[in-house]
């Protein structure tokens, strides 16, 4: 057994504010991130959080975690109760993109939170006991937290996932004891030595498949739909061949959608995220096969497709201050930079992405603005100008999100 080299960690923060007194969690959080660095600066970070439109985090890691931090924080009054099956089955994907191109790696998934979760269903149960089971060819821990300050009874099902990912669980009853687990999680995992896999974006071995097609079996089919609307794909509107994610409600053609999933699935084609909610869904097989290798796409649909491809990082428009020199405060700007700042932001945004969500729009305007990234007096102004200035370029707006029309 070898320590494992640069790590990949996702954390899924699932404690409700008005439960747990949140600035002792942001100050251990902030020296975990602080000492996970000082072991290996090449570790990244991210993150899931659950609100009422479904699972935050963000498309690529970040070795930035004062990012990680700002994110949570963000959005904590907007937590909502969750169980522990939707973060892997969310966690999972972000990993497996990583594993496709870098196998030198060690992945872990930390949870944090508090008794408050739905019970995990018998049949959600069973499929992540054999997706751990089968994660041989990837480094995968899984650590849990549980902070049970009211002695609440804990679904035993969730130590066992721990166990089977050789992950750690702890039970505290105090926020003190906080800091002595997060250190032992802040160490390095000790693995087998990791052989690299150039799987591509087929599998290359029947190993790697079994463990893939286990997302066959929580993916979820798309809903038929029997009338006149709207593709969010191809923004064609007609009444044949639509079909529904039924998470989110979202509607595309199922060749759109096939075509979609040339850049969305998980390893293996017909199994891939809806573009808006991230939801796994499936069509089948052979006609995802026959759209994407026996039937060539119009220009104009390639075009259209790519700006639904997500991004690595979000496209940062031109900083107004010194980009290496000291960040400005708050009192340094007034609020007709920020307006126009955002107004710029939307207008480059509008003509590049499909979605843009407060997480990042906060961290871009803050860039341009050369504010720091933990100096939140702008946070709520910058998202409301945004979703106020943003009327003519889009089609829906939520607390969190703003999607925009062609």
């Amino acid at each position: 057994m070898t320590k494992s080299s640069s790590e990949d960690t996702i954390l899924f923060c699932g404690l409700l504010p008005e439960l747990t007194d949140m600035t002792t969690i942001y100050e251990n959080l902030t020296a975990f991130f602080k000492k996970k660095h000082s072991i290996d600066p090449s570790d990244r970070f991210n993150f899931i959080l659950f609100n009422d439109d479904g699972p935050e985090t963000f498309n690529e890691f970040t070795s930035e975690y004062k990012n990680v931090l700002n994110a949570i924080k963000s959005l904590e009054h907007e937590t909502v109760k969750t169980n522990i099956a939707s973060v892997i089955f969310v966690a999972l994907p972000l990993i497996i993109e990583v594993f496709k191109k870098i196998g030198d790696k060690c992945y872990r998934l930390i949870t944090i939170s508090d008794p408050n979760l739905f019970e995990i269903p018998d049949d959600f149960q069973l499929i992540i006991e054999e997706l751990i089971d089968m994660i041989k060819t990837i480094p995968f821990f899984f650590d849990i937290i549980i902070v049970n300050n009211k002695n609440t009874l804990i679904d035993p099902k969730i130590a066992n996932l721990a166990q089977l990912s050789k992950g750690k669980f702890f039970e505290i009853k105090d926020l003190r004891e906080l800091s002595d687990k997060l250190a032992i999680l802040a160490g390095k995992k000790e693995t087998e030595p990791i052989k690299t896999i150039n799987i591509g974006d087929n599998l290359a071995y029947e190993e790697n498949q079994a463990f893939f097609r286990c997302f066959d079996n929580a993916a979820m089919d798309p809903l038929e739909l029997n009338r006149s609307d709207t593709c969010s794909v191809c923004f064609e509107k007609e009444d044949k061949d639509l079909i529904q994610c039924p998470v989110c409600e979202t509607i595309a053609h199922r060749k759109c959608w096939a075509e979609w999933a040339k850049n969305s699935h998980i390893g293996i084609h017909h199994v891939f995220r809806c573009h808006n909610c991230h939801n796994l869904m499936k069509l089948d097989e052979k006609f995802i096969l026959e759209v994407q290798f026996g039937v060539k796409s119009s220009p104009v649909q390639e075009r259209k497709l790519q700006n639904l491809i997500p991004k690595e990082t979000e496209v940062k428009i031109e900083s107004k201050g010194d980009q290496y020199g000291t960040r400005l405060s708050s009192k340094d700007i007034n609020e007709q930079q920020v307006e126009t700042t955002v107004k710029d932001y939307l207008i480059i945004k509008s003509k590049t992405n499909k979605k843009i969500t407060r997480i990042n729009t906060l961290i871009a305007i803050k860039e341009s603005l050369n504010l720091k990234q933990d100096d939140t007096y702008w946070d709520e102004i910058i998202w409301a100008f945004a979703k106020y200035l943003c009327k003519g370029m889009c089609i829906k707006r939520t607390d969190n999100t703003i999607i925009f029309r062609e």
